[in-house]
């Protein structure tokens, strides 16, 4: 075998590969952001319930007491300042940074997009998880044990101005970075069936908090679990099954980037296999080779 030849294989094994020949991590695969945006949610849950664990019996069993509004109207008031003029900068960020994305969308980038979008659909559900499943049975298990003499009790000040509001803001901002960033398949007039659902799902539960509250203070006690006013709740969760439709919607498409990074491979192999079986009948006639040199 020539020093030529040598040096070629050499360098064909130790170059980087290809981003066809990288497989799936190249694609935008990655555990790392899925941990952190889990972990986001999961903290500022946790914050929150620490937060009602410390104080919640010792200042928040009666709306008149001297601390109430201090721990309790000031949570409330943070939940609804603070959350919202968060989501309004991400907002705001994802559509103008949108405009300097360049136009052609690779492979790479697409991959990328895609598992953010699955990421932020996982912390979507994480937070409902928390607010419809531990909050609301929280909250259901707050009234029937304690009376309940004000609108911004522990539980609601978590709950309905705290987990259910940033679900909704969670929903808008999810299906404003897919139409962003993955117009191919959220771009265009319409109004995927998915985001629709979702999006009236969250509009649904804005208006059912309102009625749930003006109904409790003036017609129901809330001291029953299975009220008339707590039915269209049920309603909100059946709508939120479409977030799987965002999954069926983007895995098809998953597929395919896979399909064509196989394909890619396959033929950069099979280029390289001619010069290869080229180089074989002169590596067996080399005389040398018996005593371990290579010329």
């Amino acid at each position: 075998m020539s020093t030529s030849q040598t040096e070629q294989r050499v360098s064909h094994r130790g170059a980087p590969k290809s981003y066809e020949q990288r497989g799936p991590v190249s694609r935008g695969f990655s555990w790392v952001p899925l941990i952190v945006a889990l972990s986001a949610v999961g903290a500022l849950c946790l914050g929150w319930r620490i937060y009602q664990q410390v104080w919640a019996f010792s200042t928040g069993l009666d709306s008149h007491g001297p601390d109430f509004n201090r721990y309790w109207l000031t949570l409330a008031a943070a939940n609804m300042l603070l959350l919202p003029t968060v989501a309004a900068a991400v907002f705001a960020w994802t559509w103008v940074s949108a405009k300097r994305l360049p136009k052609e969308l690779t492979r790479e980038d697409e991959g990328r997009r895609l598992w953010t979008l699955w990421v932020l659909v996982a912390m979507f559900c994480f937070t409902v998880f928390a607010g419809g499943s531990y909050f609301a049975e929280e909250d259901a298990t707050w009234h029937q044990i304690l009376t309940r003499d004000t609108a911004f009790t522990p539980s609601h000040d978590v709950l309905f101005y705290g987990v259910f509001p940033l679900m909704i803001y969670m929903a808008a901002g999810i299906y404003l970075y897919a139409r962003t960033r993955l117009p191919h398949i959220y771009g265009g007039k319409a109004l995927p069936v998915s985001f629709t659902l979702i999006v009236a799902g969250s509009a649904l539960l804005f208006f059912q908090v309102a009625m749930n509250e003006f109904g409790h203070s003036f017609f129901q006690a809330e001291e029953v679990f299975s009220a008339p006013l707590h039915w269209p709740f049920v309603i909100f969760g059946y709508l939120l099954a479409a977030t799987f439709a965002i999954w069926f919607e983007t895995l098809p498409r998953v597929f395919e980037l896979a399909r064509q990074e196989r394909d890619l491979a396959a033929a950069a192999t099979s280029s390289d296999k001619p010069a290869h079986a080229a180089t074989a009948p002169a590596e067996s006639a080399t005389p040398q080779r018996e005593s371990g040199v290579l010329h």
